[in-house]
């Protein structure tokens, strides 16, 4: 396995806009909730993907219970 350069990750970083969090929990003991939180005071679009929360609103967005149900372009997932 190769070596992830700082190079690297950066560029994935700063070409990242939209993120699809799958398995993103609404509980704010959750781990899941603390990297959301955390990428979307960072700037990120965050679509929170989970099937038990489907139609509720989380840090702005929809979440919605399948990557199928995104209609909008995601840079990673």
């Amino acid at each position: 396995m190769a070596l992830l350069t700082d190079t690297f990750l950066r560029n994935i970083l700063t070409t990242t806009k939209t993120i699809a969090m799958v398995g993103l929990r609404m509980n704010e003991t959750r781990p899941s909730y603390f990297v959301g939180k955390y990428l979307h005071m960072r700037g990120y679009k965050i679509i929170p993907l989970n099937d038990g929360h489907g139609s509720k609103h989380f840090f702005g967005q929809e979440v919605v219970s399948s990557l199928e149900e995104i209609d909008e372009p995601v840079d990673m997932n």
